[in-house]
């Protein structure tokens, strides 16, 4: 079994939900279950966290380092120079990204995907199950060749959005990288939101672990799902915070 380094990119300074990696919820931090979701994918050979070096993140590196896991900090606004400072840590051509604001993500959706990539694009620059994403927001990872990366790094037509967003430069431009996609089948990405990025996100993550983890720490996808359709009031907490993908691009993209 082919095995790929995941980095982790996460900082605890956003404005909108600040600490959110270190809140704890049946008594640890919410860092600590998304570590142990990655840990859970077959594939997974190492996993490296970056984070920023502003003081901010003292607390989550430290933590990182009690958990054994291999930790960079860098730029705080450039995560593209930080994720790619990361590379440096591993001599693999490809690796997998995950965001730190998506604790709840599902490790067999992950295998999966890392299958699909394995059988169906191999070569290719970029795959992902992000553009479109017709899976709920906080259950998308990224599998990027590094060669690529290095292109996006060493390219003189990067905007501060591409710096900021590590591998938008590329999904923005598809006639210079060979991108995968894979899709759900069935497109469920605008009636889902499994992610940390406000408070109301926070309270429904909360209702989550503490309904699902106890009985099933791995709980799944389908489980999550299940849970918020039987328990409307949990779904409905960060309904104000649906984004579909048009609205995303233009929010960030301002197109």
């Amino acid at each position: 079994m082919a095995k790929y380094p995941a980095i982790v990119q996460i900082r605890n300074g956003s404005s909108r939900l600040r600490n959110k990696a270190m809140r704890k919820i049946l008594g640890r931090p919410i860092f600590y279950f998304l570590i142990e979701r990655v840990h859970a994918i077959p594939m997974v050979s190492k996993i490296i966290v970056a984070t920023t070096v502003n003081a901010s993140d003292d607390e989550l590196a430290g933590y990182c380092r009690h958990l054994g896991l291999d930790v960079f900090r860098g730029s705080e606004e450039n995560v593209l120079d930080r994720i790619c400072q990361c590379t440096n840590l591993f001599p693999d051509t490809y690796f997998v990204k995950f965001w730190g604001d998506s604790p709840l993500i599902d490790p067999k959706l992950c295998a999966f995907l890392i299958k699909e990539f394995e059988q169906k694009f191999q070569g290719y620059d970029y795959v992902s199950n992000n553009h479109p994403s017709t899976f709920p927001e906080g259950m998308q990872i990224e599998i990027v060749h590094r060669e690529a990366l290095e292109r996006i790094y060493l390219s003189q037509d990067l905007k501060s959005e591409d710096k900021e967003h590590v591998t938008s430069f590329i999904w923005k431009n598809p006639h210079h990288f060979r991108i995968g996609n894979i899709e759900n089948s069935s497109n469920i990405h605008d009636k889902y939101r499994i992610v940390l990025d406000y408070p109301e996100d926070l309270m429904q993550v909360k209702k989550i672990i503490e309904a699902l983890y106890p009985q099933n720490p791995l709980f799944g996808l389908d489980d999550i799902l299940r849970f918020l359709d039987t328990h409307p009031a949990v779904k409905a907490l960060n309904s104000n915070r649906y984004e579909t993908e048009v609205q995303y691009k233009k929010r960030i993209f301002g197109v």
